[in-house]
């Protein structure tokens, strides 16, 4: 056993639970520094490998997502009439396009505009869902300690059931992921789904808000999906650092590697949890 992955997790759950528990401007700020952070370890992969970006607009954007985020969820402009994110998104493609039309060497703009814009949506546009989820009223808590830490226990299930059984590979992008791993993965965040949501539900002090209009059903495929999402986002950011050459995002956290290796699944499991909560559930 990695003994700097166990001391990171030791240290690292409790502290995001406090956030978690915490809301607003703190967790606001937690889930920003995290998505500054995983875009720049995204355009250093890209840039290790010499291909171009807009980093300043980049970040520039996904900041506004983000301050977007906490003004629509904090009750300065509720609903939809102050959510500015189709304009950012649109601000997102244009800007991007325009700066490329100045640029000397138009022979590398598809090439940037591709690595800035899928560096400003896959870090920047779904990990701003976290702040969306946590704000979302009456149980965005709730749902968000069921997002984090089922895809935990996804992750944790996929990485030890699938070292010691795994024998055939998941995918080509990712050969150290076991398809013994992904099985693992979705029974693991759907176990934890039920009985999360059991301790929530029987335990009040746990909550601020009962959820004891979850069926056992409902649980269980919420949390098969957070399994899927959690392997998901791990083969996808697994391709993303196969094309870049890079084995790890960077060195953040001990054991775990960078900070998008640790978000990879969350990148994927927050909005599906965001979604089926908005559209299913309430």
């Amino acid at each position: 056993m990695d003994n700097k992955r166990v001391i990171s997790a030791f240290i690292g759950i409790p502290a995001v639970y406090i956030f978690i528990l915490w809301g607003g401007l703190a967790f606001f700020l937690l889930v920003l520094a995290l998505a500054v952070k995983g875009l720049g370890e995204f355009f250093r992969m890209s840039d290790e490998k010499k291909l171009p970006s807009v980093k300043l607009w980049a970040l520039a954007v996904v900041v506004m997502m983000f301050l977007n985020a906490y003004s629509v969820t904090s009750g300065s402009h509720p609903g939809w009439e102050g959510d500015l994110s189709p304009f950012i998104i649109f601000l997102a493609v244009a800007g991007v396009m325009l700066l490329l039309v100045i640029k000397k060497d138009i022979k590398e703009a598809a090439v940037s505009a591709g690595i800035t814009l899928t560096g400003i949506f896959y870090v920047g546009w779904l990990f701003v869902h976290a702040v969306f989820l946590r704000e979302k009223r009456p149980y965005g808590y709730e749902f968000t300690v069921i997002a984090v830490f089922c895809t935990w226990m996804a992750d944790s299930a996929a990485f030890y059931i699938g070292g010691k059984y795994g024998k055939k590979p998941l995918h080509a992008s990712s050969p150290n992921k076991s398809r013994a791993g992904a099985v693992a993965a979705l029974a693991g965040a759907s176990a934890s789904a039920v009985i999360l949501v059991r301790l929530l539900t029987l335990i009040p002090a746990l909550s601020f808000t009962s959820l004891d209009f979850m069926t056992f059903t409902q649980t269980a495929f919420i949390g098969a999906l957070i399994g899927v999402g959690a392997v998901s986002g791990d083969l996808c950011e697994s391709a993303l650092k196969r094309s870049f050459g890079a084995k790890e995002s960077g060195s953040f956290l001990p054991g775990h590697g960078g900070v998008l290796d640790r978000i990879d699944s969350l990148l994927f499991t927050i909005p599906i949890v965001y979604y089926c909560m908005t559209w299913f559930l309430l």
